[in-house]
């Protein structure tokens, strides 16, 4: 059968070369508009198909409950009905096809992805893939709505559980979680992948199973997942598998110890089980009817990158904006002068000259992208500034320095009048001092996952 590629498309088809970022899901909800992540879907979803792939892992249906975990960012935040509401409209936008539209190119259709399942947005202490402390009662009535409106509202076709446990019981190895809740009450029919080795982490993370051998067995016997994301062995775990598996029909365990059951073997009906969902799903998908070929002429190869695509990711990025607070009313900077003297506005901070900053992670690499010189498009805020000041009407004059770097330390200005020895806050500072307008850019590295844990 037809290989389904999967890849983490989280803010735009962010790893397809010329593709539009848009807004990362923190970003979509403070819009409010239920479309914005509608369009964002379908943006996301034409455009890895247009590399050939087909299956996106998005949304993050978790709800931000612990601000110092890494990955609050691509939540749609802390409300429930926000989440419900953002992560079911993105699901549709992702899988968004209609016989009205007269060609969707090839492959034609797309899977969403709801991740990841449950309970991993509230690490206890903040770090990524630490455990959940979470009263049932909390679960179902905060975490649990986002993943039940994906099922019945987004007819989300696949899931991905977490790394994390839930009540002291690793994902990969829950029944409660990944049969109970997953399939029998919210009624999920479609393939269950896991996150990045998460099998192999039962051995090597959470110490649930003495073997690889015995963590597939552990994880095929006690749950209802259906594909291994496993980046290297991928030999060595069908091998596993196939070891695993008894013909007679029953599932042996050893039966010594109540958890984890450590079964000898595994029923063919189980992994048949599998199998039969992820063929349905390439059905769904059309990808026994479409073929991949260097020769094909995909309309949407050509869409990629375009003019039209970049309005509407800057329409809603504006539209994310928060305006946290305008004492004396700061804001909108006007000509405040009744001369011919021009509005003085400086700017400072690590983040004003970087569009690597404002992008944060996922960005043409998993932990953001290294160097401004990758993007294809985009401007800084200094720049656009700098765009404004040019303008033959405009009534601002710019002036810039750093003043600290990303690390809150001292950084290089290569500015023509600044004294010998004079320290880039010092310079900052002085030049500040002559400002109409101070505008101060401030962030973080970019990061994601386990790398943006605080220590």
């Amino acid at each position: 059968p037809p290989v389904i590629f999967g890849l983490d498309s989280v803010h735009g088809a962010n790893y397809i070369k010329g593709a539009i970022l848009t807004p990362h899901q923190i970003n979509l909800a403070a819009t409010f508009d239920v479309n914005a992540p509608f369009f964002v879907g379908v943006l996301a979803s034409r455009d890895s198909r247009a590399a050939g792939v087909n299956w996106l892992f998005s949304p993050v249906l978790g709800i931000a409950m612990n601000p110092k975990w890494s990955r609050v960012y691509e939540t749609f935040g802390e409300d429930p009905l926000v989440v419900s509401r953002m992560g079911s409209s993105l699901i549709k936008g992702i899988q968004f096809y209609s016989d009205e539209v007269e060609n969707h190119g090839i492959p034609s259709r797309a899977a969403a992805c709801g991740k990841h399942f449950l309970g991993y947005s509230m690490p206890l202490n903040g770090h990524d893939r630490s455990p959940s402390w979470i009263p049932k009662r909390h679960l179902y009535q905060y975490f649990l709505p986002s993943f039940r409106d994906a099922v019945k509202e987004g007819n989300v076709m696949t899931m991905m559980h977490s790394y994390s446990e839930y009540d002291g019981v690793p994902m990969a190895s829950s029944r409660d979680a990944l049969v109970n809740i997953l399939r029998k009450e919210l009624k999920f029919n479609g393939v269950l992948v896991t996150d990045y080795q998460e099998i192999e982490n039962l051995v090597s993370w959470h110490h649930v199973a003495r073997d690889n051998d015995e963590a597939v067995k552990l994880s095929l016997a006690e749950t209802s997942i259906d594909m291994s994301m496993v980046p290297f062995d991928i030999i060595e775990y069908q091998e596993r598998v196939e070891r695993s598996v008894t013909k007679d029909g029953e599932i042996s365990s050893s039966g010594d110890i109540p958890y984890p059951s450590h079964p000898k073997s595994v029923s063919i009906d189980r992994i048949n089980e599998s199998v039969r969902r992820i063929l349905e799903l390439k059905e769904k998908l059309g990808m026994f009817d479409e073929e991949i070929s260097p020769d094909m002429n995909d309309l949407n190869m050509d869409l990629v990158g375009s003019e039209s695509d970049q309005d509407m990711a800057l329409q809603i990025a504006k539209s994310s904006i928060i305006l946290a607070k305008n004492d004396a009313a700061a804001l909108p900077i006007i000509n405040s002068s009744s001369s011919n003297a021009r509005t003085k506005i400086f700017v400072a901070g690590p983040t004003a000259d970087s569009i690597r900053y404002q992008s944060g992670g996922w960005s043409l690499d998993w932990q953001g992208s290294q160097k401004d010189g990758f993007f294809w498009y985009g401007k800084s805020i200094l720049r656009g500034l700098r765009d404004e000041a040019k303008k033959e009407d405009s009534f601002i004059s710019l002036a810039s320095s750093c003043g600290v770097d990303i690390m809150g330390e001292m950084c290089i200005d290569n500015l023509p009048d600044v004294a010998e020895g004079l320290s880039s806050i010092s310079t900052a500072a002085s030049m500040a001092q002559e400002a109409d307008y101070i505008v101060i850019c401030v962030g973080e590295e970019s990061y994601s996952e386990k790398p943006g844990d605080i220590h």
